[in-house]
């Protein structure tokens, strides 16, 4: 249930966001934003409206299929709402309208000579791409075994190369949570007291390797007394312009739950709650961290939108698979 800091917290970013909208008309990540945050918020008219202008911009770019990804998880919150049934059925372009038969003359012959044939070209290798994988392998082994029956190539700026670590190995490093605490410091969130507790707290936790404790720095936060974590999420959701949502209002399917280890996963604080064609959404507790995000994007081989979540969220949601 929202609760009146969570409503006000909300409508904050719905506002943030309608700003960047008017900068931006019919920006995909934007409309898709909004709707989630007028989900949340419980008022479907709104988030239906804004679903509804996200279809004309699909639409117009034949996204046909992430449009219909996107509306059925739109209905896992709002499974009445006739906008969001309607959206997800769309799976074929927009009927033409036919146009009326002009009468044509009759051809007139024209003698011509044929050209040349011309000489047949080089056979050119076809290039391979790799398919995103409907169901991963565990995530301490490689991604293999791709497919090439005519798929389509992912963007070109996506540019995806090896990663220089394993998520595995990433989940231990503690740099990018230092870095967290001296930007939340920067942005006057916390003290240096308070930080300070926190980071020795961290350390402690990541002493035990084999054991599936969430890494963060916003975890430890989230522990200590008088910390105002409403105000951590905030400045963390407005300054990086990274949506806020629950992932506890999402039914997250097993495939989902599935892509990488779940020790490794609590550790990184990260949760997978969502699908969109072939790109992913993802939730997580620390969205400055640029080395998490290309590493993730590097294993899938695909593109991930990122969403912040809060520890709490993160903390129940491993709770109930471990």
């Amino acid at each position: 249930m929202t609760t009146e800091e969570d409503k006000e917290f909300l409508l904050e970013q719905a506002n943030e966001l309608k700003e960047i909208l008017d900068i931006m008309p019919g920006d995909i990540g934007t409309l898709n934003s909004l709707v989630f945050t007028y989900l949340q918020l419980g008022e479907t008219d709104e988030a239906a409206d804004y679903a509804m202008e996200l279809r004309t911009t699909l639409t117009a770019m034949g996204d046909t299929e992430q449009l219909d990804a996107l509306a059925k998880a739109y209905l896992e919150l709002a499974p009445d709402n006739v906008v969001f049934q309607e959206l997800a059925q769309v799976d074929a372009a927009p009927a033409i309208t036919p146009q009326p038969v002009k009468e044509t003359p009759a051809p007139v012959e024209i003698a011509y000579e044929l050209p040349e044939e011309p000489a047949a070209p080089e056979p050119i290798a076809e290039e391979k791409v790799p398919t995103i994988i409907q169901q991963s392998q565990p995530l301490d082994q490689p991604v293999e075994n791709f497919s090439t029956d005519e798929t389509p190539s992912l963007p070109n700026h996506f540019d995806f190369g090896m990663p220089d670590i394993s998520l595995d190995e990433l989940s231990m490093q503690l740099n990018h949570e230092l870095e967290l605490g001296e930007f939340l410091k920067r942005e006057n969130v916390i003290t240096d007291e308070a930080c300070d507790v926190a980071v020795e707290q961290l350390i402690n936790s990541s002493g035990d390797g084999s054991v599936a404790t969430c890494l963060t720095l916003v975890t430890e936060l989230n522990k200590l007394e008088h910390m105002n974590m409403q105000r951590v999420y905030g400045v963390l959701s407005q300054k990086t312009n990274t949506p806020f949502i629950k992932v506890s209002q999402f039914d997250i399917p097993d495939e989902l739950t599935e892509l990488f280890s779940l020790k490794t996963a609590k550790r990184l604080g990260i949760v997978p709650f969502s699908q969109m064609g072939r790109e992913y959404m993802v939730a997580t507790l620390n969205p400055i961290d640029e080395t998490l995000q290309n590493t993730l994007e590097n294993y899938l081989k695909t593109k991930i939108h990122f969403y912040l979540t809060s520890a709490d969220e993160v903390e129940h949601y491993y709770d109930n698979l471990m």
